[in-house]
């Protein structure tokens, strides 16, 4: 909150959100990420949305910032461990091997599409 950035987070009426089952602190190291490395050095009109869906059989989770994206937060000087992407990529690894279906994680830069900051993506399976 020191960062005075705006936020919204929705969740579809189609998703089931008091029974939905998302892993322990699978969304905060990337709504931190875009905190500490997209908003945080962006002077004004600092964003933060999460939005939640059930595409089919799965759960769609969005974190997006319109911060000052990935290649310009690389050229500031912040002390991270860089542990929390890498941290969850395995975690989703593991909870598909156990339990099968669909876990990934997708990382875009918005530049693509001509705005600026990123988005996260995260399916898991619906536990219907």
């Amino acid at each position: 909150l020191r960062f005075d950035f705006e936020y919204a987070i929705q969740v579809e009426e189609q998703v089931d959100a008091p029974h939905l089952m998302i892993p322990p602190l699978l969304i905060q190291p990337f709504a931190e990420n875009a905190l500490l490395h997209g908003l945080q050095h962006k002077p004004a009109d600092r964003q933060l949305q999460i939005s939640i869906s059930k595409e089919g059989p799965q759960i769609k989770i969005l974190i997006e910032d319109n911060g000052i994206g990935r290649d310009a937060a690389e050229k500031q000087e912040t002390t991270t461990n860089g542990k929390g992407i890498r941290m969850n990529t395995e975690r989703l690894k593991i909870l598909e091997e156990k339990y099968g279906g669909t876990y990934s994680i997708r990382i875009t830069d918005l530049t693509a599409e001509e705005k600026s900051g990123t988005r996260v993506e995260i399916i898991l399976p619906d536990e219907e």
